[in-house]
């Protein structure tokens, strides 16, 4: 039979991409005793033929090692099954350890493009162009944290097709400039960009062009800003845009209004808008009969906390088709004894023709905690769209507190509570129309 040489052996065994190809554990293992008599009878050995049996012995005790390992149970599993393991791990440390088990698992997971998409670019350029060749064309998911070189930004401004999200975490304001200046399209893959930080500047520089503004099918968008300065919104415009979540607390206690009403209504597709404001709303340069329209809105929620403009800002935005809408007031109660609860009757009537299309039906009202820290009234129309004003204690905004606390039970803010609920139910032009009316003050766990 013929003897294949050492460096066919080699190639043999190196061309198999799974057992089963190749040689056959018999033609394996009398192809290395071949290769074994033929170096212990030559006449001369050198050492090159030595290391290479070594390796072609090394090569041998991995293939059948692999062949053994085929016979497992979890490696009997089709290809395509075995291949959604790592789609069920919950980060990507877990992925690359999953890619470590075996080398029949590693292959079966390089192979699949998608499980690399995630891009952590603070980790470095080795592992960005590592992942890069894994994911080779599919869609990217990119997480630009701090510190990233302009190396980096420049190896992925030939990728920016490929951009699927992309989430900034702690970067200051010109980082983040920089970085979509430099990565500016196309990108007709984005759907979702969140802005996370707390280290914003102002932006020494402005923007020359809008920022993504090649973006135009982005989906979501999530901006939340603890930073001294509100960044402005004015570099972008979404005009699909279909989710809008606004997180900001600016160190000065002020947020134009106009800029916010300016970006609602260059986006008119939104369906989703949820904000969180940590400041005074300025409305000063807002004419007073501005109304942005949102056509296709189906949940507005508003919490203003610390400053009581949150009526102030909603009366001039409509959204009619709005099947849950949310305006929240929040700030120390201390502040409620000299402020109103509830919007002034005006802005109350504006309100209510701006966001309910359907005849009234039932009016709820839930006050909560001794002494009182929140306060709710839910207009629900007959449609089942439902229109919601309240207060809350700032201690107490991330929930509706329960503890029970040793107070009397009315006091000064439980007057006043009532006594504006009361005002604003009268005050709705359909308070004729209702049919149930719901009290309900909670004073502790039990309700």
């Amino acid at each position: 039979m013929h003897r294949p040489p050492p460096s066919a052996f080699t190639a043999s065994m190196s061309s198999q991409t799974h057992p089963g190809k190749g040689l056959s554990p018999p033609q394996l293992v009398f192809a290395l005793n071949e290769a074994l008599k033929h170096t212990a009878y030559s006449s001369l050995v050198t050492s090159d033929q030595v290391s290479q049996l070594h390796q072609d012995t090394l090569t041998a005790f991995t293939a059948i090692s692999e062949w053994k390992n085929s016979f497992a149970l979890i490696n009997r599993v089709p290809l395509d099954i075995l291949s959604l393991i790592p789609t069920h791990l919950c980060t990507q440390k877990d992925r690359f350890r999953s890619s470590f088990v075996c080398r029949h698992w590693r292959r079966t997971f390089l192979q699949r493009a998608e499980l690399w998409s995630e891009l952590h670019l603070s980790k470095g350029e080795d592992y960005v162009k590592t992942l890069l060749g894994r994911a080779k064309g599919s869609a990217l998911d990119v997480i630009v944290g701090p510190g990233v070189s302009a190396s980096i930004t420049t190896l992925l401004s030939s990728r920016t097709e490929q951009f699927r999200s992309l989430c900034f975490e702690d970067n200051g304001s010109e980082d983040i400039k920089m970085f979509l200046e430099a990565n500016y399209g196309p990108l007709p893959l984005l759907r979702t960009l969140d802005i996370f930080t707390d280290e914003i500047d102002p932006v020494i520089n402005p923007p020359s062009a809008l920022l993504l503004n090649r973006a135009t099918d982005l989906k979501e968008f999530s901006f939340c800003s603890t930073s001294k300065w509100f960044p402005s919104l004015d570099c972008f415009a979404f005009p699909n845009l279909t989710s809008f979540d606004l997180s900001a607390n600016p160190h000065n206690r002020t947020l134009r209004g106009a800029q916010l009403l300016d970006f609602l209504e260059a986006s008119p597709m939104l369906q989703v808008v949820r904000m969180e404001i940590h400041a005074d709303i300025q409305l000063e340069d807002v004419p007073q009969d501005r109304v942005v329209t949102l056509p296709n809105v189906d949940n507005f929620s508003l919490t203003v906390i610390i400053r009581g403009s949150v009526y102030g800002f909603a009366a001039h935005v409509s959204c009619p088709s709005a099947s849950s809408t949310n305006l929240v007031y929040s700030a120390n109660t201390k502040r409620f004894k000299e402020e109103k609860i509830f919007p002034p009757s005006n802005l109350w009537r504006r309100i209510v023709g701006q966001y309910t299309r359907s005849p009234l039906e039932e009016v709820a009202l839930e006050i909560k905690g001794v002494p009182v820290t929140a306060c709710k009234l839910a207009f629900r129309s007959s449609d089942g769209s439902v229109l919601k004003l309240g207060f809350k204690s700032a201690a107490f905004i991330e929930h509706w507190p329960d503890e029970r606390e040793d107070e009397p039970t009315h006091g000064p803010i439980f007057d006043k509570a009532f006594g504006d609920a009361t005002r604003i139910i009268l005050d709705h032009p359909q308070v004729a129309d209702v049919r149930r009316l719901h009290i309900h003050h909670r004073f502790g766990p039990s309700g």
